[in-house]
């Protein structure tokens, strides 16, 4: 509770990329700012996000389970970072799938909302017949299914945060 109200979690952006760098899905709630991506803020974003993950890998404590020197297996494949503006929660899958998804910087722990994403994610692309598959650039309708999905995703995360 904030100054005797309910504060709400304020979500930016969520976005899922392919393990080559397609940005698959991207989805930003009304007033934010950037929520389009050119294709070389789209190839800095992967890049910036891969290079922070072999950094975390090289730096956890654990023992490298993964056998390639990254990490991988010691982060549960979530992991999230701050800015004195934003805080990016990023989930990455076994297949190279990355989800990222972009709050306010006091926000805590969001693994447990950002696989609800992923399986939302799963079930209107790979679930759905009529779909190219997970590594494909979804459907306007499928798009539609998913921004509804992620929308009540992230309803439900914030009223649980009240």
């Amino acid at each position: 509770r904030v100054g005797g109200r309910s504060a709400l979690m304020k979500a930016y952006t969520f976005r899922v990329f392919n393990k080559t760098g397609v940005c698959l899905f991207n989805h930003a709630w009304p007033g934010t700012a950037h929520t389009s991506l050119d294709d070389d803020t789209r190839k800095m974003l992967f890049g910036s996000l891969f290079s922070l993950k072999q950094f975390i890998g090289k730096m956890t404590p654990f023992l490298d389970q993964s056998g390639d020197g990254t990490g991988a297996a010691t982060l549960g494949g979530y992991y999230s970072f701050r800015t004195n503006n934003y805080k990016t929660h990023v989930h990455s899958t076994p297949t190279g799938l990355l989800f990222l998804l972009t709050t306010e910087p006091g926000v805590g722990n969001l693994q447990d909302v950002i696989r609800k994403l992923q399986l939302s994610f799963v079930d209107v692309t790979a679930k759905n017949p009529a779909a190219g598959g997970p590594d494909e650039l979804p459907s306007e309708v499928s798009c539609a299914a998913l921004t509804k999905s992620v929308a009540a995703a992230i309803e439900a995360a914030s009223a649980e945060t009240r």
